[in-house]
């Protein structure tokens, strides 16, 4: 009995031994593991020259390799028409090509960035191989960075399109000659590519072997038409991208559909209020100022109209989108039912400053009423804008659209002044007869102090032609607002009217002097124009200039 009992124990123990053995995790006890693999060897070597057209690629890691991160993500340059046999032993990664490689040829055999152990810890760096099937290897290099890249979840991509045999205005419809993953600060690297003329792309987004390109992800375009490798040995420096969203169809009038009383309009893209000078005609008769927009909906255009149940002729135009296309005037036929809607509550209305102290001295305020209201001849009237001691601040009053009002001072506020806004709103209606909720409504804020203020100073190195050059200053803390200035003749700059803080300092060459960075085109393929941002933030103080702030571009 005692011997059977024994027996049984050892065998427990045994299968326990075994079970641990044969697991692909990490060994229970000790520090956690938070390295991932890297290559302990390759065959081919990386660089061997004269390797066998009928070849097994290998690569050895220094612990086993999570097998659907290998095989997903392996790919290779120049392609091979079928897809090779990859058979994977723990931390070695066999590929078994189902044809003969070309002769005379640099082969890329890669897995990116993407390899990862069990822990999921990935790779330091890009794991790959180069060789070549004949005695000479091709030994380019196209280095540069990605500007506006934030590091996540998603791998940003240098994609390289040769001119080969494509429509160079089509090409996200092509798979990529070559490509290469950027790192963590957005730099990139890609080596042996042969010889040729390429176009230079940027891509985040869906990616299993080649791009899947969508208005949703952010791209890039090169800096430059293209690139050209006059040699295998050729080295291409600062080839610099920088990440977009670009539109990849036209911009369109959509459809309209009647909701809550309203017109709905929508269109293809985002529109960019500000450029468009929009224009309705209904039947021939043109509306003014009869339309707004909701934020919440950027693709949709809201019309308030006044008319009959009846089918009606619309005609709309003036539109331009947040990429800069502007939109060929869109005609439709529109059934409007004029449904009764039962509305008893008036607009709520409020001024829009940007705070309440050190509010700086180019404020423009926004009067919003929370829905249409009917037109208001004496708005400026109802306006009472005074400072601290009861003296008439000077402005003008520009509508955007039937829902709000720009309230622009003639000339610069002082430093230091409090102001104070009231505004008589009784006696205006939305559009269903009711009356604002409010007879008054009142704000106030504070100018900034000019001791305040810092300043930022240096100068411009540049063979570019310092007319064309834009330098910008964005605050790390409202990275909505950003500063453009020109330097001097000599490359000298200085930025005033900053508020203490962190800035980031970038720099562009505003090669159509229009003042606006040209971000270029994916279809057509267009250049966008060169761009560079200085990733180390500069320190502003009150009181201060910054000195020796000194851009190399």
């Amino acid at each position: 009995m005692i011997k059977n009992v024994l027996v049984l124990i050892f065998f427990v123990i045994l299968s326990t031994l075994l079970s641990n053995c044969a697991s692909e995790g990490a060994p229970p006890g000790g520090p956690k593991d938070e390295i991932g693999p890297s290559i302990l060897s390759t065959i081919p070597t990386n660089g061997e020259l004269l390797v066998a057209r009928k070849s097994i690629i290998q690569f050895e890691f220094t612990e086993p390799v999570n097998y659907k991160t290998v095989e997903n993500s392996l790919t290779i340059f120049p392609a091979l028409e079928n897809k090779p046999t990859i058979k994977i032993n723990r931390n070695k990664v066999k590929i078994i090509p189902k044809e003969k490689l070309k002769e005379n040829t640099t082969y890329i055999f890669s897995f990116g960035r993407k390899v990862e152990d069990y822990q999921k810890n990935k790779t330091d760096g890009e794991v790959k191989i180069a060789f070549s099937t004949g005695d000479q290897m091709d030994k380019s290099l196209i280095s540069g960075k990605l500007f506006d890249f934030k590091e996540e979840k998603k791998t940003a991509y240098i994609l390289f399109y040769s001119h080969e045999e494509k429509d160079l205005d089509s090409l996200i419809f092509y798979d990529p000659d070559y490509y290469t993953s950027v790192d963590k600060n957005g730099n990139f690297q890609a080596s042996n590519i042969s010889k040729g003329r390429y176009s230079v792309l940027a891509y985040l987004g869906s990616f299993k072997n080649a791009p899947r390109f969508s208005e949703s992800d952010f791209t890039a375009v090169g800096f430059e038409d293209f690139v050209e490798l006059e040699s295998g040995n050729d080295t291409l420096r600062n080839i610099n991208l920088r990440l977009h969203q670009y539109p990849l169809y036209d911009f369109t009038y959509q459809k309209s559909f009647e909701e809550e009383g309203e017109l709905r309009l929508m269109f293809s893209h985002p529109i960019d209020y500000d450029k468009s000078d929009i224009e309705f005609n209904i039947e021939g008769k043109v509306l003014t100022k009869n339309w707004w927009f909701d934020p919440d909906n950027p693709l949709n255009l809201n019309l308030s109209l006044n008319l009959d149940s009846a089918e009606y002729l619309m005609n709309v135009k003036g539109l331009i989108d947040i990429y800069g296309r502007e939109m060929e005037a869109a005609t439709d036929t529109i059934l409007w039912m004029n449904p009764e809607i039962i509305d008893t509550l008036g607009a709520g209305v409020k001024f829009v400053v940007s705070g309440t102290k050190d509010v700086t001295l180019d404020e423009i305020i926004k009067l919003q009423f929370t829905e249409p209201v009917e037109s208001i001849d004496n708005l400026k009237e109802r306006i009472n804008f005074i400072d601290k001691d009861s003296n008439d601040v000077d402005f003008s009053v520009e509508q955007i659209d039937i829902t709000s009002y720009l309230i622009k001072p003639t000339s610069n506020l002082k430093y230091i002044i409090e102001y104070k806004l009231s505004a008589l709103v009784d006696s205006i209606f939305d559009l269903f007869g009711n009356e604002c909720k409010d007879s008054v409504i009142s704000s106030s804020f504070t100018t900034i102090d000019e001791d305040l203020y810092g300043s930022i100073s240096g100068s411009v190195d540049t063979q570019l032609d310092l007319n064309k050059i834009i330098i910008g200053c964005k605050s790390v803390a409202k990275q909505e607002s950003i500063q453009y200035i020109q330097p001097e003749k000599n490359g000298v700059f200085k930025i005033g009217n900053l508020i203490p803080g962190e800035y980031e300092i970038s720099i562009f060459y505003d090669e159509n002097e229009n003042g606006d960075y040209d971000w270029g085109s994916l279809i057509p393929n267009r250049s966008s124009e060169k761009y560079k941002d200085f990733p180390k933030a500069v320190s502003v103080r009150s009181r201060w200039e910054t000195e020796r702030v000194d851009l190399k571009f």
